[in-house]
């Protein structure tokens, strides 16, 4: 089940655009690809509502126009987020300059109104809408748009209203003419058809879902949508879970401090976005600029699993057990890190007081550059380590990795029982999918 299979609508309509912003988000979860284009603004978690936000009218999402996007005469618009801020500004605009456009456009001063533009003129209802939750109109051409706050309706605009179809393209959060939103924007639903009162009033009861206290892995400092783990059946005990994939996507070209994009990761050198494949919607972590990033690890035992894509010739770093978080060379450095090398190699290491011993490393060429791998590594209780590679045309089912170069594998090492941290030495195009730690030995099926 999708997102869109969720929405409480009973009569077969589907929307042409359901954005579900607090999730951090601007990918069109209808099913019709309406997904939308940040040119600024910010993700917000401020008082625990996740969404978009827009301070600057030079600054909004965009969404190309599509066919799913050219009216019918009828339109129903829904919005959902925190309307505390009292300025005016733009939800919703497809508003094509000197053509028949919609817009939907909120006036959140005390006393204020509620507008929507078609191109010739506004129709406007006088009504607070200040502290609401949710917002709703439904327009048909030639009759009185009616407007909704928290579900329930509050009365019908001052004027019929043109509805046509346009080429223009949808904004979100402002428009190029108009004033920003300025609230925090949940999720965007738009329909070509008209929602009944009731409908609307579930869709609100729907939207509050956002709003409720969800779960927190602990030490990640990202929340997340309550929903199973499809990995706890085999490991019965994940230490840590991939945050990678409901992080928030970065809105600035580099992120230099901090946390990022309200992952479980710390930056401390570097640049580094959390981006989202427009095709498949999968999230990564990309560096923008040479440096590490890091997470709390407490176990020294385990399994750890990499989906790494290694950009050039230089050689990205893990530290998947490290006593700081720091790179390797640091003199106070004690752990174990696997290494894509510039030679194309995988190579395995101890770290003691910041100096990298060999344990086990395949022969040359043994991957390619600019490709996805996985990696696992295991580590018994009795410090027995055990390496695996997946992806690429080399290594379709999960292979035990060679030891070509240097060493074996499986290979023993005791040195280092402990461990604080896992370190990313990352370098500039790099990308991090995945990251998933596991307390057993969990060797790949």
């Amino acid at each position: 089940m999708g997102l869109v299979e969720d929405l409480p609508y009973t009569r077969g309509i589907r929307p042409v655009l359901f954005l579900p912003l607090w999730l951090g988000t601007m990918r069109d979860a209808s099913g019709y690809g309406n997904h939308a284009v940040p040119a600024g603004g910010h993700w917000s978690a401020s008082r625990g509502v996740d969404g978009y936000v827009v301070t600057s009218y030079h600054h909004r999402a965009t969404i190309p126009d599509s066919p799913e996007l050219q009216t019918n005469g009828h339109v129903s618009i829904f919005t959902w987020g925190d309307n505390r801020i009292h300025p005016p500004g733009t939800v919703v605009a497809k508003s094509g300059i000197g053509g028949t456009d919609y817009e939907f456009y909120l006036d959140l001063a005390a006393g204020g109104s509620m507008s929507v533009w078609d191109g010739v003129g506004a129709s406007s209802l006088a009504h607070n809408v200040v502290g609401s939750r949710s917002l709703a109109v439904t327009m048909s051409h030639g009759g009185l748009p009616a407007f909704s706050v928290d579900g329930a309706f509050v009365g019908n605009g001052d004027a019929a209203v043109v509805v046509t179809a346009n080429d223009a393209p949808l904004d979100i959060g402002a428009m190029h003419v108009g004033d920003p939103w300025l609230n925090i924007l949940s999720g965007v639903l738009i329909y070509t058809d008209i929602l009944t009162p009731s409908e609307i009033s579930d869709l609100h009861v729907y939207s509050q879902r956002q709003f409720t206290p969800r779960k927190q892995w602990p030490g990640s400092g990202l929340r997340y949508p309550d929903r199973g783990d499809p990995y706890t059946h085999r490991s019965g005990d994940p230490t840590f879970l991939d945050n990678i994939q409901t992080a928030r996507v970065s809105l600035v070209a580099s992120e230099t401090s901090g946390k990022l994009s309200n992952t479980g990761y710390d930056i401390g050198s570097g640049g580094f976005i959390v981006a989202e494949d427009p095709t498949t919607g999968e999230r990564y972590i990309e560096c923008v600029a040479a440096g590490i990033i890091s997470r709390r690890n407490l176990y020294a035992n385990g399994t750890w699993e990499f989906d790494y894509r290694k950009a050039g010739a230089t050689s990205p770093l893990i530290l998947y057990i490290a006593s700081r978080a720091c790179d390797l060379g640091d003199p106070g450095q004690n752990g174990y890190a696997t290494q894509n090398h510039s030679t194309q190699s995988r190579r395995n290491y101890a770290v003691t007081a910041g100096a990298a011993d060999a344990l086990s490393y395949s022969s040359d060429g043994y991957f390619s550059v600019a490709t996805r791998y996985k990696t696992r590594i295991t580590r018994s209780e009795l410090n027995d380590f055990t390496v695996y590679m997946q992806g690429g045309s080399e290594f379709i089912p999960w292979t035990l990795l060679n030891s070509d170069g240097t060493g074996v594998n499986p290979f023993n090492n005791g040195g280092h029982a402990t461990s604080q941290y896992c370190v990313f030495n990352m370098h500039t195009g790099d990308r991090l999918y995945c990251d998933r730690q596991f307390a057993g030995v969990l060797p790949p099926v």
